[in-house]
């Protein structure tokens, strides 16, 4: 009984990996950027996509303070994930 419950007070690891790594299919950029990049409207088009970056909190990715997730996932023996 006292390990369900003390591990029930956790989060999952795949919840904290979730919320670390914003999954880039929930941002519909049409929504925040209204012109397609050419040639032409690099610096309007840049000034549209990090203000997207930003109001997402994402900007760490672009400046280098959040890594990328590792490539595997390893299981431990109780059956979490880890990486």
């Amino acid at each position: 009984m006292a390990s369900s419950a003390s591990s029930s007070t956790g989060a999952s690891p795949s919840l904290i990996m979730a919320a670390k790594y914003p999954y880039p299919s929930n941002i519909n950029v049409a929504n925040f950027v209204s012109i397609k990049l050419s040639h032409k409207n690099y610096l309007l088009w840049k000034t549209q996509m990090l203000g997207l970056i930003q109001s997402q909190d994402m900007m760490g990715f672009i400046e280098g303070q959040i890594s990328k997730p590792t490539s595997t996932i390893e299981t431990i023996e109780n059956g979490e994930a880890r990486s």
